[in-house]
């Protein structure tokens, strides 16, 4: 009985609209489940130069990137583990791409007629329990000497069995190996608190990559399933900036209230201030480098929250901010005390 209920929702979906029917879900375009561990090399139907501060762009399809990489840029796939998918789940192998029509649950209505029904899905759910060893890998992308920003949309379709997965970051190259000996710059558990109910297309917390040891270097990111017994990661609308002047492709924002809300100070002895104009009850997630959460608050119609980290080692810290319409992220250093 394991997942039913989302599997209902999804055959319900199905019934509904029969001239559909065929598609929902359908394992269709660039990438499926011939992907094996020596990976495979997905083309993207069209590669145009990126504009601005904007280093990548990839809902799917289209990618835009920088013209310093647009002719070495490439996306693969590796299915390191070689599991059979559950007849229950998406029959693929590693990250397959699949389309999507509005309704399902990684339709991504906000990208227009760029890439609205496409995104990378990953299963965990295996004919016996078992761990995924799955990796999307894309690049090379030269970071400039200001630093990047890295930021994506994921899903996890089972609110129950919610799939964990980390992003490593390699200057060697594209493969498996290469990012054994890489950095890992972002890491959510299974079944997270903090994507508790992100069972739609939701803004991943914003990465920055500013370590000297990526400044003016040519860097690969790979995305790295390792769910348990779970059920499916959806990734989508990866996008990579300049830490710079704001030109180009906006940082996302589900609603203006983003422009409002600010953490401070910055870099900070570990008292932080959320000034927000949010209106109605929102909570506050604050993660570590690693993904674990260190802080957690619920609040109400308060236009300034108070979160004490002064019990927390130096280092980088992802704010969440998430409301009923709102999920903003912001990224905090904290110095030692």
């Amino acid at each position: 009985m394991k997942k039913i209920s989302t599997l209902i929702c999804l055959l319900l979906v199905v019934l509904t609209g029969f001239a559909q029917a065929p598609r929902k879900l359908a394992h269709y375009l660039e990438a499926n489940s011939s992907a094996n561990s020596s990976g495979r090399l997905i083309n993207s139907a069209q590669t145009n130069p990126a504009t601005g501060d904007t280093l990548l762009w990839m809902p799917k399809s289209l990618v835009e990137v920088n013209t310093t990489d647009i002719a070495s840029f490439g996306t693969h796939i590796y299915d390191v583990d070689g599991l059979t998918p559950n007849p229950s789940s998406i029959q693929t192998f590693s990250f397959g791409v699949y389309s999507a029509y509005p309704g399902d649950p990684f339709y991504d209505s906000s990208q227009g007629d760029v890439d609205s029904g496409r995104a990378f899905l990953s299963t965990s759910y295996f004919t016996a329990p078992a761990t995924a060893n799955n990796w999307l890998t894309f690049g090379p992308i030269t970071v400039p000497s200001s630093g990047a920003t890295l930021q994506w949309k994921f899903a996890v379709l089972d609110n129950f069995f919610r799939d964990g997965y980390s992003v490593v970051i390699s200057k060697t190259g594209f493969t498996p190996a290469d990012f054994a000996a890489g950095t890992v710059i972002y890491s959510v558990a299974d079944n997270s608190p903090s994507t508790a109910n992100d069972t739609v297309l939701t803004n991943s917390p914003q990465i920055n990559i500013n370590s000297a040891a990526f400044l003016n270097q040519q860097v690969y990111l790979g995305f790295h399933h390792t769910a348990t017994d779970k059920y499916i990661l959806v990734l989508d609308a990866f996008l990579m900036r300049a830490a710079s002047a704001p030109t180009g492709i906006e940082q996302f924002s589900d609603n203006s209230a983003s422009l409002y809300t600010e953490v401070y100070p910055n870099p900070s002895n570990g008292i932080i201030n959320v000034s927000n104009n949010i209106k109605g009850a929102f909570t506050v997630n604050i993660y570590n480098a690693v993904g674990q959460s260190v802080f957690t608050e619920k609040y109400h119609d308060i236009s300034n929250a108070v979160a004490d980290l002064s019990n927390q080692p130096a280092g980088v810290y992802n704010v969440c901010i998430k409301s009923e319409k709102e999920y903003i992220t912001r990224s905090v250093v904290i110095g030692n005390n």
